[in-house]
């Protein structure tokens, strides 16, 4: 989709990868990755997780690393329920380094 909006990123590479995990072979390897935004700035959550979760006390950064290890989580979930979760290696990675303030 161009141009994609910023804010459903993240539910989007989660929905698509979901459908990859239910209709990947159980019985052959295969490789995800997943490259989430988040936290990279510019910092954004979508609004349904803005409209049903509370806010962080970390701010608009906190609410941005919540939402991702909540999309994180439905992946599990999803390895789980299909039987993959004992036999799957998960890799975190991240390249965001130190926090940075721009106005420095």
């Amino acid at each position: 989709q161009a141009p994609l909006p910023v804010p459903s990123t993240l539910d989007k590479l989660t929905r698509e990868a979901l459908s990859d995990l239910d209709l990947s072979s159980r019985d052959s390897p295969w490789f995800l990755h997943v490259a989430f935004e988040n936290p990279h700035v510019p910092l954004f959550i979508s609004d349904d997780y803005a409209d049903n979760h509370e806010p962080s006390l970390r701010g608009l950064y906190g609410d941005a690393v919540s939402e991702m290890d909540a999309m994180i989580g439905e992946l599990i979930s999803t390895l789980k329920k299909t039987g993959q979760y004992d036999n799957t290696l998960i890799f975190f990675f991240s390249d965001n380094g130190a926090w940075v303030n721009p106005s420095n």
